[in-house]
């Protein structure tokens, strides 16, 4: 899975948040982060998987004017919302123990296991 980041976090503070999980009891990450969204088996291997969407904030965008055709710059901004994006993957091995983080998103920070 890949990793991607964007936004006020640095990709390194979101792996060390992601990452200090693993080693962990996967029963404290449920406590911490609720319910998975999903549970699976794949090639002999357990994985839970947290989804997370959501209102990131709000940008100035500049206005675009299409009256001659083709767009054109407008006079002014108008705020645009923009939408966050997590998705969490624990691998869990026998003994319930976390043993791998994956994440993809541009909202993941936050979700370390002093948070």
């Amino acid at each position: 899975m890949a990793t991607v980041m964007t936004g006020c976090s640095s990709p390194e503070t979101t792996r060390v948040e992601m990452t200090s999980w693993e080693g962990r009891p996967v029963k404290e990450l449920i406590a911490a982060w609720g319910i998975p969204d999903r549970r699976q088996t794949f090639e002999g291997k357990l994985f839970y998987t947290w989804v997370w969407q959501g209102a990131q904030g709000a940008v100035a965008v500049p206005d675009v004017s299409t009256k001659a055709g083709a767009p054109t710059r407008g006079m002014g901004y108008h705020m645009s919302e923009t939408q966050g994006y997590c998705e969490r993957v624990a691998q869990v091995d026998e003994a319930a123990i976390v043993q791998r983080m994956t994440w993809e998103g541009n909202a993941c920070r936050g979700f370390g296991r002093d948070h």
